[in-house]
């Protein structure tokens, strides 16, 4: 019996259809509002000093374990499958060793293996010093089914990260690790335009704590970041592109809003037990942005008020 995998003509459309996975594909993008126009006026009106971060030679995973371990309990553990073994079975399916789709499957699914996000190779591949980006599969037939798509699994095989390596460098590996905690199934985020919110959060709260310059530097990072997405989101034609900003831009304004919080807060041990909940899948995040109240509107109208992003 002949057999096919489901090959992805580009990044994009993997994310479309690792969205659908996760459930997310429910949400329709943001509308472009008159303040909407009026924040991205001002960001491109904006001259941003240019930043200096020092350079550092590697990242220190234990100084990362340890920041897991002091704020949220440790490390949770992801989904990952040998690519050695993805390519051998890709062989066998272009011998016809398999019999049908369901025994091609059950032999991806039997090499999926719970793994420390730590063990992910991390590859220094993007050009800005801020970008990152994990390396996910998801493993479907040509003609994939609902079913298919519900059974599969979101694989992780590594973790890119900007060139050169500077002290930035730690917290957004740490953005990118509670990605592969979070994503692989769904459970945590029930709305897309919050999936980066839990990830930001974190990012924040690791560069608070390890360096108020940082701290700074990665915030103003971010405000700088709303420009793209604004204008796509204004412009784009593409609807999953428009998605994509409506997620990024929600994102952004809530986790500064849940991060203001916490430096309010008189017990931050106290608050970040809501954070740990999360990540245990004890709590979804939906759940605890509703227990703060936290709206993008609200986040919005605090963000401009502070005039921090």
């Amino acid at each position: 019996m002949e057999l096919e995998l489901k090959h992805f003509k580009s990044q994009n459309e993997m994310d479309e259809i690792v969205s659908r996975k996760m459930g997310y594909y429910n949400r329709k993008p943001l509308t472009f509002t008159d303040e909407m126009e009026s924040i991205l006026k001002e960001l491109t009106q904006t001259e941003f000093c240019k930043e200096y971060i020092k350079s550092i030679k590697r990242i220190d995973t234990q100084e990362v374990l340890e920041f897991f371990e002091t704020y949220t309990k440790g490390v949770r553990s992801t989904q990952s499958i040998n690519l050695d073994v993805l390519h051998y079975i890709f062989r066998m399916l272009g011998e016809d060793k398999f019999e049908s789709k369901e025994t091609l499957m059950t032999s991806i699914e039997g090499n999926v293996r719970k793994v420390n996000p730590l063990s992910l190779q991390v590859k220094a591949a993007l050009p800005s010093v801020f970008a990152a980006a994990s390396e996910k599969a998801l493993i479907l037939p040509e003609n994939f089914t609902p079913d298919d798509l519900a059974m599969s699994k979101i694989m992780f095989s590594g973790i890119l990260v900007g060139y050169p390596l500077t002290e930035a460098t730690s917290s957004i590996y740490i953005h990118e690790l509670t990605h592969t905690m979070v994503d692989y199934e769904p459970g945590i985020v029930n709305d897309y335009l919050n999936r980066e919110v839990l990830e930001m959060f974190m990012e924040k709260l690791s560069s608070y704590h390890k360096d108020q310059a940082l701290y700074e530097t990665i915030v103003r990072d971010r405000y700088k970041s709303l420009i793209l997405p604004l204008q796509d989101l204004k412009s784009s034609n593409d609807e999953f592109k428009k998605l994509k900003a409506s997620c990024y831009i929600a994102s952004a304004y809530k986790a500064d809003h849940l991060f203001e919080l916490y430096l309010n807060s008189t017990d931050k041990k106290e608050f970040l037990k809501g954070i740990t909940k999360v990540l245990d899948r004890n709590l979804s995040l939906e759940e605890l942005l509703s227990s703060y109240e936290i709206t993008l509107e609200n986040s919005v109208t605090l963000a401009r008020t502070k005039k921090t992003i």
